[in-house]
């Protein structure tokens, strides 16, 4: 419900209204993760990169989001990278998002289709 961790996949576990910090001591990959109503999440990457991986997140039926910061819940990523390979939504924002002196890296993949 609250703390500060070096590890990311701590997203996977936050109870209602948690009140969490990461601080990144290395490049770190995570799955896709939504924030709820209430929740505060704040990730200092320390010069470092986050990935977002998969699985992607979302509404039922359409998880193409690497991570949905809904309404009601506050998020600040600062100092370092957040990439992901996600070629659809990286970040689905509905919240109060800071980015503080941050990158956003983000690589689509080339999709080629034969065409008959």
């Amino acid at each position: 419900s609250g703390g500060t961790f070096t590890d990311p996949s701590v997203l996977k576990y936050r109870a209602e209204n948690a009140d969490i910090a990461i601080n990144l001591v290395e490049d770190k990959t995570v799955e896709g993760f939504i924030t709820q109503n209430g929740q505060k999440l704040s990730i200092d990457m320390g010069g470092h990169t986050l990935t977002l991986g998969d699985p992607t997140v979302g509404s039922a039926g359409t998880e193409t989001n690497s991570c949905q910061l809904l309404q009601g819940s506050e998020v600040t990523f600062r100092n370092g990278t957040l990439t992901s390979l996600n070629e659809n939504i990286v970040i689905q924002n509905y919240c109060k998002l800071l980015l503080e002196d941050m990158t956003l890296d983000i690589q689509y993949r080339t999709i080629t289709k034969a065409v008959r």
